[in-house]
């Protein structure tokens, strides 16, 4: 865990993770991938999904597999991850406020804290951490790049579409204002030529997959089926 913050920033994160892309990613005639990002995580998903449709314009170097070759990224998939972590930030400090007690319990994990939330959270660092650490992040929509995704020039985008979108948010959530249904389509409209899907749960917070496992997994599962039949149609 280096103390020096120049470590630290979206696009190196972001780079980072085309790097774990590149050597997991199968070797094959079309290896593919799906990618998957919960809250902070959703913002790296999607700042990944930023760079990979500006290579399709050529103002970005092409995500590659472990073979050098050319990787599609079929989907992507953005959980309880907000578009302004300024507003994030100050929602969460206005309701942390109304309610300290009730706060986690309300608006973070309606279920307490499982094992596994709570030992990750023993594990977090100390140096670029927490919510104040990207505090100025702003989501940035596509533009120009989504709509050369089609080029036949381009070996990312042989299938002429770009990346099937889904956006999962939670009305309970702290997060909720700059992640909802509303918060992403005026990012992504009308910049994005891509499917995209919004799913909301009423009744969660900010951990769903804890909260709702089944629907959330469902949610997920039917999902990256209709991905697979509109490949295949």
């Amino acid at each position: 865990k280096p103390k020096d913050l120049s470590c630290y920033s979206v696009p190196l994160f972001v780079q980072d993770l085309e790097k774990v892309i590149a050597k997991v990613t199968s070797p094959g005639d079309s290896p593919s991938f799906h990618l998957y990002g919960h809250s902070f995580g959703g913002v790296l998903a999607y700042e990944f999904l930023w760079s990979y449709m500006s290579a399709a314009d050529g103002t970005q170097q092409p995500t590659t597999s472990r073979e050098g070759g050319p990787t599609t990224c079929r989907s992507v998939i953005l959980s309880n991850a907000p578009t302004d972590l300024r507003l994030c930030n100050a929602e969460y400090d206005r309701l942390f406020a109304n309610d300290p007690a009730e706060f986690w319990n309300a608006h973070c994990c309606r279920v307490g804290i499982p094992f596994s939330l709570q030992k990750s959270m023993d594990n977090v660092g100390n140096v670029w951490a927490g919510m104040d650490a990207v505090t100025d992040y702003q989501a940035r929509p596509i533009v120009s790049s989504a709509k050369d995704c089609g080029s036949a020039t381009n070996q990312q985008f042989q299938q002429g579409r770009p990346p099937s979108l889904l956006v999962l948010s939670c009305s309970r959530d702290f997060a909720f204002p700059t992640s909802n249904e509303g918060a992403w389509k005026a990012v992504l409209d009308p910049s994005y030529t891509g499917r995209v899907q919004f799913v909301n749960f009423a009744d969660c917070a900010h951990y769903p997959f804890y909260e709702d496992g089944a629907t959330y997994g469902k949610t997920i599962e039917t999902f990256l089926s209709q991905v697979d039949e509109e490949e295949c149609a």
